[in-house]
């Protein structure tokens, strides 16, 4: 019953309703503390703090909170979030993705679910420092982490990720990754060449043919 009050009151038009819902990510059933995270991720406005958030995401939590978690997290960085809440938050979401012990014991599904949404997180909090992990995830062997980790480094736009995209496009078999690989290299370009890969393999060519023979 609780848990499901919890979840109902994610639709509530009224961020008011995050007042309620933060006791509840100390209650004792783990469906229930889940269900206010969520709850407080579909609320608008900044229904969480990083107090909050950093106690959901503790290793000792069931990975359903730690999930909910992360979905919560990453509605709540919107344009406007509180600079050092961003900042803080996004270092620690990073130390837990490249925790490689995280989800071990858990359910498949359950890791690369919390895997995808760390890394939208990591994008939307515009994470530079995350830039390597996240083209790590451009190989993993879900989909779902594959898109978010391509998409989260077009929130980066680095220069540097080019090279991997490109990479990741010419071996991608899966059509929405290859859709968010594309859309991201044309984003960090400035370029309208979507995922068409022969094209971005003979534009990738000439470009690091020209950077070598610049002196």
């Amino acid at each position: 019953m609780r848990a499901t009050a919890a979840a109902t009151l994610g639709f509530s038009p009224y961020q008011e309703m995050a007042l309620h819902l933060g006791p509840l990510l100390r209650d004792p059933a783990p469906a229930v503390r889940a269900n206010a995270l969520l709850a407080l991720g579909l609320l608008p406005g900044p229904g969480l703090d990083e107090a909050q958030l950093s106690l959901s995401l503790d290793l000792r939590e069931p990975i359903e909170v730690r999930e909910a978690a992360l979905f919560a997290l990453g509605e709540a960085i919107q344009p406007g979030a509180s600079p050092p809440l961003v900042g803080r938050l996004r270092l620690l979401v990073r130390k837990r993705w490249r925790l490689a012990d995280l989800f071990s014991g858990e359910p498949e599904e359950r890791k690369w679910r919390c895997r995808a949404l760390a890394a939208r997180v990591l994008g939307k909090s515009e994470a530079a420092e995350a830039r390597e992990d996240l083209e790590a995830g451009l190989a993993d062997p879900d989909p779902w982490v594959r898109e978010e980790a391509a998409l989260a480094l077009g929130w980066l736009k680095q220069e540097k990720s080019l090279g991997p995209l490109i990479n990741a496009l010419d071996q991608e078999e899966v059509g929405r990754v290859r859709k968010a690989e594309g859309a991201t290299l044309d984003r960090i370009t400035g370029l309208h060449f979507g995922e068409d890969r022969a094209v971005w393999r003979a534009w990738w060519l000439t470009r690091t043919r020209l950077d070598t023979e610049l002196p």
